[in-house]
């Protein structure tokens, strides 16, 4: 269920969002927000919307996206990283 309602402030408008999670993604969301020292959850979900909108961008127009990991032995590798969830909406 999620239910919308506007409230002005006086910067900017806002929209208060209720949105319901179960346990075990709202504990995700919790530790999500103490690891990036975010000062709310909405941050926390703002910061997620910004880069899914990126990554379903460069999905879209093609392009790869990749992930460079350092190995214990001091050598890089590369391996892209799969987006299924937005595939599956191309």
């Amino acid at each position: 269920m999620c239910t919308l309602g506007l409230y002005m402030s006086s910067v900017e408008k806002k929209y208060r969002l209720q949105v319901d999670f179960g346990e075990e993604p709202y504990i995700e969301l919790c530790v999500l927000e103490k690891q990036s020292g975010n000062t709310s959850k909405a941050d926390v979900i703002s910061d997620a919307l910004g880069v899914y909108k990126w990554a379903l961008k460069e999905v879209r127009a093609g392009s790869r996206i990749l992930i460079e990991r350092k190995k214990d032995d001091g050598q890089k590798e590369t391996e892209e990283v799969e987006f299924p969830f937005i595939k599956s909406k191309l």
